[in-house]
């Protein structure tokens, strides 16, 4: 062979060491110590503040930390520290950290059994050692590397359903043998939680992992479940709906199939991904739980519902209801009250005992009424009988309040001193208007609204047609108009008047009013498959009229409504496509069109 090509060959051989990463995995295992287990174990341990011991100990210390220890030779090693384990006190901890460090999660069925004995005899006989282990278990309840792929559906792979029950079958012994150990794994979890940005995959990995801690640690699941909403929470104000359904955004108005074939290979927001997985993984445990696994008929469990029902109410109040941001979050409260209408009546109850409350600061007390319009406008599991008890407790509370107000002398009209007042007014007209179809063609329902003294409502001197969203009040003009319960036309007309000269404070009370619709616009795609069935669309009253318009006329509105969609995207009223189209859309289509508050024209 001539010198040449002896240089090329040596030079090919470099190429592809340093390619493919083998150079630095082969000087990796040349430095690394080989293993040689000591033959006076015992005596290192015990004899370790004389000087000669001392470099055994340490000796011993290296072989732990940088030995490449086969399978048998960690059998004997294990075998051996099993023997010492009495002498293994906290005076060993360095010992014992190195020991929990070696890798033996993904080693032979033999191995990882002969680990957790050691595991367990350890900490029964010094529990002194159980933070620092369970500090080493927790971090198994992340991917073994950054390239794992996720789950299929949420649901762990076989290897790595094995390889987390090992962790879990060690954590449910030591939780029986060391009862204050829940408090240790808790802020264990708590501590080792993946950051915001951390790869999808370790957040479904890290959920799943807690869920299944909250099976054989029930005590846990309380403060499991306020730590992974309050995650959850960090994701979802960070993940606008805005910013996500700009990201699913096409340029064109026609979707090839060719685009629908490649869908999973659009851009997606990292973080509106990781919530939407993580979210999908929430529902399916809570479906789980309200559900026997033994029963074929997919009955709830009443007892189980109340339970999780119970455990989220305790979370919505500290953590959901206060925060204005979120965005999808909420909708586990969402689901929740679909299971059950007890649940569904339960927490409407909670809903309004807050709103009239005048101890609850005012932010959560508009915040609650908005909830609740908003999960009788979306929830398509709501009844009639519901809508009208919640209806009528509305008007009833907001005719008193009218009644107080209106018969005082020199009433100035503060309307920051009335935002509960206004949001109300609020809800109840957007209930109506959102609902309206629920109404038609049943006289009973008609007499019922007209005795709600709609009309006394909007012409208080309190005028709350001039407070609430713009939006809200026309659609609920045209309704009431068309249903003959109130006339707020001359009202609307005579506000509009008196505002021209001074628009941008009415502008500036509509965000004192914190327009929040908090079902609105479920736009997580994954997720979006447990949603879609309980969620309602807007049903307009006036489709049917619009229809019967000559051809031409529709044509000139149709266009004048895209343009003005084009305009102005976060209008309030979706004109999402013409009337003709509308009849097209399937039910996901409405779901990730609709903003709040959600009416199509």
């Amino acid at each position: 062979m001539s010198v040449t090509s002896s240089k090329s060959a040596a030079n090919s051989v470099s190429s592809i060491l340093n390619k493919t990463g083998l150079r630095t995995k082969l000087i990796a295992q040349r430095n690394r110590v080989s293993f040689q287990l000591p033959n006076n174990l015992e005596q290192i341990l015990l004899t370790t503040g004389d000087t000669t011991a001392n470099k055994a100990y340490h000796n011993l210390l290296c072989i732990l930390k940088d030995a490449v220890i086969k399978d048998h030779e960690l059998l004997l090693l294990l075998d051996e520290f099993r023997q010492c384990i009495p002498h293994l006190n906290t005076f060993h901890s360095i010992i014992i950290e190195a020991l929990l460090a070696i890798d033996w999660i993904e080693r032979p069925p033999d191995v990882i059994t002969a680990y957790k004995i050691f595991f367990e005899d350890l900490i029964s006989v010094h529990v002194g050692h159980c933070k620092l282990a369970i500090d080493k278990l927790v971090l198994y309840l992340k991917p073994l590397t950054p390239d794992d792929k996720e789950w299929p559906d949420c649901e762990p792979t076989e290897k790595d359903k094995q390889r987390l029950e090992n962790i879990h079958d060690i954590f449910r012994k030591l939780l029986k043998m060391v009862p204050m150990s829940n408090n240790l794994l808790f802020q264990a979890l708590s501590s080792s939680f993946p950051y915001m940005k951390a790869s999808t995959h370790a957040h479904e990995i890290y959920i799943n992992s807690l869920l299944k801690v909250t099976e054989y640690a029930p005590e846990l699941r309380s403060e499991i479940l306020s730590l992974i909403i309050n995650k959850l929470l960090i994701l979802d104000v960070h993940a606008p709906r805005a910013l996500l359904t700009k990201e699913d955004e096409d340029d064109d108005d026609e979707i090839f199939e060719i685009d629908q074939l490649n869908d999973k290979n659009k851009k997606i927001h990292p973080i509106g991904h990781t919530l939407d997985i993580c979210m999908k993984i929430m529902l399916k445990y809570i479906k789980q739980f309200c559900h026997n696994k033994d029963d074929v008929n997919d009955v709830i469990d009443k007892d189980k519902a109340t339970i999780i029902y119970y455990e989220f109410l305790h979370i919505f109040d500290k953590l959901i209801l206060p925060t204005f941001a979120s965005h999808h979050i909420q909708f586990i409260m969402f689901f929740i009250s679909s299971l059950n209408g007890g649940l569904l009546d339960g927490f409407l109850t909670y809903l309004w005992q807050k709103v009239i409350n005048v101890n609850v600061a005012p932010v959560l007390r508009k915040s609650a009424v908005s909830y609740i319009a908003s999960l009788l406008a979306r929830g398509n599991f709501i009844t009639i009988i519901i809508m009208k008890k919640i209806i009528f407790d509305l008007s009833d509370w907001i005719n008193k309040y009218i009644e107080i107000y209106d018969n005082k002398q020199d009433l100035s009209i503060d309307p920051k001193i009335h935002t509960v007042f206004y949001s109300t007014c609020q809800a109840l007209f957007y209930i109506i208007a959102f609902r309206c179809k629920d109404f038609i063609g049943n006289k009973q329902h008609i007499t019922f609204l007209d005795n709600l003294k709609l009309n006394k409502i909007i012409s208080s001197k309190l005028n709350p047609l001039k407070y609430c969203l713009t939006t809200v009040v026309d659609i609920f003009s045209k309704v009431s108009n068309n249903l003959q319960i109130a006339y707020c036309s001359s009202i609307i007309e005579r506000n509009s008047r008196t505002n021209l000269p001074v628009i941008h404070n009415q502008h500036c009370f509509e965000t004192l009013l914190e327009t929040f619709f908090p079902f609105d616009a479920y736009v997580l795609q994954e997720s979006s498959q447990l949603i879609l069935p309980l969620y309602k669309a807007y049903e307009s009253i006036f489709n049917d009229k619009e229809s019967d318009d000559d051809d031409e006329d529709d044509d000139e509105e149709d266009d004048d409504e895209e343009k003005e969609e084009e305009n102005d995207v976060d209008d309030f009223i979706m004109d999402c496509s013409s009337p003709k189209d509308k009849g097209s859309w399937n039910a996901r289509d409405k779901l990730l069109c609709s903003t709040s508050p959600g009416f199509f024209n």
